[in-house]
């Protein structure tokens, strides 16, 4: 399971690298952004799920940042991090 789950995390850090090259490439590709928002908003859930809240909400930031549409995703995501929130 840990194999499983390493293999996931490589995954997911080379697709976030492989939309961020695309969007140095082309910074009004929207799918690519679209996708990166995606993958930024899943390795944040994972980290946090880790025990690194912080790191985690970091990149719910950078998810943000690029796609604001995360805006309603996020805010379930730091209502269960911040129950009064």
């Amino acid at each position: 399971m840990i194999l499983i789950e390493a293999i996931a995390d490589n995954q997911m850090i080379y697709l976030e690298q492989s939309y961020q090259k695309a969007l140095r490439v082309d910074p009004t590709y929207k799918a690519a952004a679209e996708c990166l928002a995606i993958v930024l908003t899943d390795i944040g859930t994972n980290i946090k799920l880790a025990g690194n809240t912080q790191e985690g909400i970091q990149k719910y930031f950078e998810a943000l940042k690029i796609d604001q549409h995360y805006a309603v995703i996020l805010s379930q995501s730091f209502s269960c991090i911040f129950p009064f929130y």
